[in-house]
């Protein structure tokens, strides 16, 4: 059954610009009427809205017929119904069915229309709202509400694929959110097919919760659906698929409606061809966890690793020399110094192996969301054929990072051009948003590690997870591992820990190098225009490009070019500013932001350097470095180090970070969420300075203490040092660190526990006077008491002068009396103040 807002044409005859008047309607549960008016109604309702709302058959039933169930006399898998009718000065003009199926405790809402004269005027909202408080009043409050739409079809007629693209929409303005499975509906009678559809639920998560329905309620629904259709979902391949799948989840995800995720179509129209050579390197942080789920602790010595390295000469000239050749004249000592890391390859044998061989096939549309506006890429599939390059990268801090890099050959058959590069851009740029289109899903990665197995597809996570495995079981004797020779043998992964499986959180960012004299010359000239350097203001005239020739015919493809024709910037100049920034929708892009997009964070003679929170983008001419490790590294030594090592700092800052935060709005007796007390911890030693025992306070204060110094412990002496020795690199770290921010970051958070620290010792010495002061006080209340008995006795002594004895005694109680008198009021003040 489909759940349906009619949206064809709006017809000449309307009541006006805006909707009716609300106090003209009314909304009507039939099953508070009696049979006879309900038999009319239900009557009227089908001629006037819902036959012409629903004219196929295949999806249309007879609404007389649902009389029988309204009442919920019948046993189950019938319904329980309830059908609610939309009237204006008596007259029908929309309606909803909900269906309660009671062994589910689901609701479906299984039909809604609006009169083609009354659509478009937000009376949708008023039908769904009444469903809602219907199926409550029949089950609880909690029963969610499902319902079904037609499946979005992307090779339908342009009409109908926009007339499905606003029902879609409009769904979703009423809360509707789609199940992501393969639905199947069951046939609505013995004869009929099964037909794909999407199913809905009509209840959206609560804010902070995932987004999920439970795979159980969904299968219970399906099946009591089947049953009260006189079918069983096992009767039908389809639907048969469709149970064994629910009957192996637990959750389902949900997510917008696919009509809502896009609004323009395009075929790729590019104008930068990239011959090659052209590397990308994917940084992947591995985790290692324990029987418990426990992490590994953190800090590796490095310089130890590398020690014992010198005496084992295969793994050292297989796996360390190939990338330490390069970095041991620039850098100011070797790994383990200053902060530098040890790179080492991911196996020995790297030359002719099945296993380097890695097809990129992309497809023949792709997604992506910009400005809150989706867009759909269109061209002809296409597969890049890449050579992968592997290696490890580990840190004192105790981080491990996986960099497989993709390397296109100077000699590849089929080059590539500014798409490719913003699709594998696209990986590193995961929108955490679930409602985002998932740009990564687009790509599929083709491997196979053995010429007599067949290759492996999946996304790139699939398949660096399986490159992974694949290292950790199959490394050959003969040849030097990784995962045997290092990080085992080392430490690296601590004995009793494994290797968490790769997950989408672990891709952290991304490192591009290309050769590429067009590209040179294209940064070049929006620098001359812009004046990247200040030397005078902008010469806006030559952003116009004469030449249009770029935009060609569509060929098979019926679709408008990817071009703003109102945009008479360059497009060379255009894509440059998407390749520098990650946006695929660079011909929208103003004199502004094109500006702003082709300013390096650093240049030469004949190199250019782009950086974005989520990669790095390095452009050459020659490069000479690049292109000699092109067979072992796959990227540029000197470029891959900078960019790791603010990896590294970029992650240590981060953490450093959450922990002073959570130092600050966390101390543990209460989690923080939305408001919470600034250092509550410490603040209540402050406060109860005067009364707080000395084994309470000293607890909070020590806590604070470990955590301060967990923070230098394991981060803050992580931060990487002055690696570099000469210039030249040593400027461009520094830019790379500056562009991203880590430095500024890391003074403010060294800031920031240095006052942490001050107000602690603060405290502490206000509590340690406080505590001074009690005991001097009670010393003194002491020697009273030993004056009451100094007096007892001077009394007993002089018996002959027992007034004198009397009046000593009663002078010393009564002063003593005083003393604990103020005591006790001190003890009150300090409590109101409280």
């Amino acid at each position: 059954m489909e759940q349906h807002i009619t949206d064809t044409r709006q017809a000449n005859r309307r009541f006006g610009k805006h909707a009716p008047d609300q106090h003209d309607l009314s909304v009507l549960f039939l099953s508070r009427v009696g049979a006879r008016r309900r038999k009319a109604l239900l009557a009227e309702y089908r001629e006037a809205v819902y036959d012409k709302a629903f004219p196929d058959s295949d999806l249309a039933e007879n609404p007389e017929d649902w009389a029988q169930y309204i009442d919920g006399k019948l046993p189950p898998p019938l319904p329980h119904t309830e059908v609610i009718l939309l009237l204006r000065e008596g007259k029908v003009i929309g309606g909803a069915t909900v269906e309660y199926y009671r062994q589910a405790d689901a609701g479906l809402l299984t039909y809604l229309a609006i009169a083609e004269d009354y659509r478009e005027k937000g009376l949708s909202r008023r039908l769904v709202d009444a469903a809602h408080k219907a199926l409550a009043a029949i089950a609880s409050k909690s029963t969610l509400l499902f319902a079904e739409t037609e499946k979005f079809d992307d090779t339908a007629e342009e009409d109908e694929r926009a007339a499905l693209i606003r029902r879609h929409r409009r769904l979703d303005a009423l809360g509707a959110y789609a199940i992501d499975f393969d639905y199947v509906m069951p046939p609505l009678r013995p004869g009929a097919e099964p037909r794909a559809l999407h199913l809905l639920v009509l209840d959206p998560p609560d804010p902070g919760r995932a987004p999920r329905v439970s795979a159980h309620t969904v299968r219970a629904l399906l099946q009591e659906l089947a049953q009260s259709l006189q079918t069983r979902l096992e009767d039908h391949a389809p639907t048969r698929a469709m149970e064994a799948f629910l009957a192996g989840r637990k959750t389902l995800t949900v997510s917008r409606l696919p009509g809502t995720r896009f609004d323009r179509r395009f075929r790729e129209t590019p104008v930068i061809p990239l011959h090659g050579p052209a590397a990308f390197t994917f940084a992947f942080e591995l985790g290692f966890t324990g029987q418990r789920g426990e992490e590994q602790p953190p800090a590796i010595v490095l310089k130890s690793i590398m020690d014992t390295l010198l005496r084992d000469k295969k793994v050292r000239e297989k796996l360390i020399e190939p990338a330490r050749s390069y970095l041991d004249d620039v850098t100011t000592g070797p790994p383990g110094h200053n902060g530098r890391p040890l790179l080492f390859l991911a196996a020995g044998d790297y030359r002719g192996s099945p296993s380097r061989r890695v097809m990129l096939k992309r497809p023949e549309r792709w997604l992506y969301k910009a400005e809150n506006e989706g867009r759909e890429m269109h061209a002809a599939p296409r597969t890049t054929a890449f050579e992968l390059r592997d290696c490890f990268c580990v840190f004192e801090s105790g981080r491990v990072f996986y960099l497989p890099t993709l390397v296109l050959p100077e000699d590849a058959e089929e080059g590539s051009d500014e798409y490719t590069v913003l699709q594998l851009q696209a990986l590193a740029m995961k929108p955490e948003d679930p409602d985002e289109v998932r740009r990564y899903g687009d790509l599929e990665f083709t491997w196979q590690p053995f010429e007599h197995d067949g290759p492996l597809g999946g996304s790139i996570f699939d398949f660096i997870e399986a490159r992974l495995a694949w290292l950790e079981r199959n490394e050959p004797a003969t040849q030097p591992g990784a995962f045997r020779d290092l990080i085992h043998a080392y430490g690296i992964r601590r004995p009793g820990f494994e290797r968490r499986a790769v997950r989408p959180a672990d891709l952290r960012n991304l490192c591009i190098s290309i050769e590429s004299e067009e590209l040179v010359q294209t940064a070049e000239r929006a620098n001359a225009i812009f004046d990247h350097d200040g030397n005078g203001a902008p010469d806006l005239s030559r952003l116009k490009s004469a030449d249009r020739s770029w935009i060609a015919p569509g060929g098979t493809l019926d679709l408008p070019p990817h071009d703003d024709p109102e945009n008479d910037i360059d497009r060379k100049l255009l894509a440059l500013a998407g390749l520098a920034t990650g946006v695929p929708d660079f011909p929208w892009q103003d004199k502004s932001e094109v500006h702003d997009s082709t300013r390096p964070g650093g240049a030469s003679v004949d190199s250019v350097l782009y950086v974005h929170p989520r990669f790095i983008l390095e452009v050459a001419r020659e490069w000479r470095s690049f292109t000699n490790s092109l067979e072992s590294l796959g990227n540029c030594p000197y470029l891959l180090l900078m960019w790791i090592a603010a990896v590294q700092d970029e992650l240590t800052v981060t953490t450093i970070e959450d922990r002073i935060e959570d130092m600050i709005y966390d101390p543990g007796r209460e989690p923080a969420r939305f408001r919470a007390i600034a250092m509550r911890d410490v603040d209540s030693v402050r406060r109860n300075a005067k009364r707080m025992s000395g084994r309470s306070g000293a607890r909070i204060l020590e806590k604070n203490l470990q955590r301060r110094l967990d923070l230098f412990r394991f981060h803050t002496i992580h931060r990487t040092g002055k690696i570099f020795r000469y210039p030249k690199e040593k400027a461009a770290l520094e830019m790379l660190l500056h562009e991203k921010g880590i430095d500024d970051r890391f003074e403010r958070a060294l800031a920031m526990i240095d006052r942490i620290e001050g107000l602690v010792e603060d405290t502490t010495s206000m509590k340690s006077a406080y505590t001074e002061k009690r005991t001097n006080q009670a010393l003194a209340v002491i020697a009273l008491l030993g004056l009451v008995s100094v007096g007892n006795d001077i009394a007993l002594a002089l018996e002959k002068s027992d007034s004198v004895g009397i009046v000593t005694f009663w002078v010393l109680i009564t002063a003593a009396l005083v003393l604990i008198a103020y005591f006790i009021w001190n003890e009150i003040t300090a409590r109101r103040d409280r």
